[in-house]
């Protein structure tokens, strides 16, 4: 998930627009392991660094996240995609209490 924002500025488009494109990505990555039936898969996609980034980008980036899940939920459950946020929660917590959610 890494080199979003790189991509958007080679495009002469706004960081968000490459954030944006990472989410569509990512969609047509899961179908296609959901396809070949892989049962696990670990992403990586907001790391510590990412703390230093301004506070509207990360903002965008996590409302992105939430905005993604919620859309596309229903499909997911459909193909037996769980969602587990394995990383740092203190600073992640609207997601992770987005994430939890879910769950219920």
């Amino acid at each position: 998930m890494d080199g979003n924002g790189r991509w958007a500025h080679s495009k002469g488009l706004a960081r968000e627009a490459g954030h944006r494109q990472g989410t569509k990505n990512l969609n047509e990555i899961l179908a296609t392991f959901v396809e070949y039936g892989v049962e696990t898969v670990t992403l990586y996609a907001f790391s510590t660094e990412n703390w230093n980034r301004p506070d509207d980008e990360i903002e965008n980036i996590f409302n992105l996240l939430i905005e993604s899940v919620a859309i596309d939920l229903e499909k997911l459950k459909e193909n037996n995609i769980e969602i587990k946020h394995i990383g740092e929660k203190t600073k992640s917590y609207q997601m992770h209490i987005f994430l939890m959610e879910l769950k219920e």
